[in-house]
């Protein structure tokens, strides 16, 4: 779930000004191992030329996962992206950002489905990279629970029509 209503594609033409980003992790390890976080924000790597993401534990990271550490807002919350321009959240994305908060609910749907769970985390950063909600029945970017955690080739798609090949 993206922290805006407005949705105008399924990628946004604003985002970060580069792809080369670091994300650092903040979780709960009772939900979930740090190698398993890693592997599920890493989808996202190798699918352009120019997007690589990096992991590291410094707070300055461009990119934060906070992966079960909070309670939801509502029972049918599974995540929640929240884009910064300079230390401000933005209220819609139409302008450049150089921070995200992916924030992975500590939610019992997820707790008892680690597919999901991952497949929540892999989602939330996408939105992070620019991506939008997508309708295909298996799009790791449409919005809900899923059992899968591969990305589907309009997820792939709509990623190199934003970031390349």
């Amino acid at each position: 779930m993206f922290s805006s209503s407005a949705v105008f594609a399924d990628y946004f033409s604003y985002g970060f000004k580069t792809g080369k980003l670091s994300y650092r992790v903040t979780h709960n390890s009772s939900f979930g191992s740090l190698s398993q976080i890693k592997t599920s924000v890493q989808k996202w790597n190798g699918v352009s030329s120019n997007v690589k993401l990096t992991y590291t534990s410094s707070a300055s990271a461009d990119i934060t996962v906070d992966y079960m550490n909070v309670a939801p807002p509502a029972s049918s919350s599974f995540g929640l992206t929240t884009l910064y321009s300079y230390g401000n959240k933005l209220a819609n994305p139409v302008a450049y950002w150089n921070g995200a908060l992916c924030v992975i609910y500590k939610n019992s749907t997820l707790i008892n489905n680690s597919t999901a769970a991952k497949a929540t985390c892999t989602h939330e950063v996408g939105h992070a990279l620019s991506l939008s909600h997508t309708s295909g029945s298996k799009d790791i970017m449409k919005q809900g629970i899923k059992n899968y955690t591969s990305l589907s080739s309009n997820d792939v798609s709509w990623f190199r029509k934003k970031w390349g090949n």
